[in-house]
């Protein structure tokens, strides 16, 4: 069983200085960080962009694991159960996705949420690293086998 997990594609129509600009400003700190806390809390499970939103799901195991969490509800949602679905051995498959951003003026509209949505984050990435811990030697056993969501089976 696998999920997948979209990533943005090359062809972001936003101009090509935009995109350098941006990507040297913000992504270096804030995707590397989000990478970087995915693939400590999954052992390198293979998540390319944790908050890249456009996903699909296997639904029995995605409902299994929301019935147990009284989070995952608004902006830490994709990146949780996607954490916890390669927690259950659900590998993840990326594909590149094109991406439009949208100006205001064009419709485009944020349902970000500064303050909140970074705290969302922060205590769903706490979470995380707790359930990380308890399951290193699961997690670790499974990567030295190459067992999903780590290798073929």
């Amino acid at each position: 069983m696998a999920a997948s997990t979209a990533r943005p594609g090359r062809d972001d129509p936003r101009p090509a200085g935009v995109r350098r600009v941006a990507r040297r400003c913000c992504a270096c700190a804030a995707a590397a960080s989000r990478t970087a806390w995915t693939n400590l809390e999954t052992l390198g499970a293979g998540i390319d962009d944790s908050l890249y939103g456009f996903r699909v799901y296997p639904i029995a195991p995605l409902v299994e694991i929301m019935r147990g969490q009284t989070w995952m509800r608004r902006f830490d949602f994709d990146t949780e159960a996607v954490v916890r679905l390669a927690w259950r051995g659900i590998t993840p498959i990326n594909i590149a996705a094109p991406v439009k951003y949208l100006r205001a003026d064009e419709g485009g509209v944020s349902h970000f949420r500064y303050g909140r949505d970074n705290a969302l984050l922060t205590w769903m990435h706490l979470r995380l690293l707790l359930g990380f811990a308890l399951r290193l030697p699961l997690l670790a056993a499974r990567r030295l086998a190459r067992r999903p969501p780590f290798g073929v089976t």
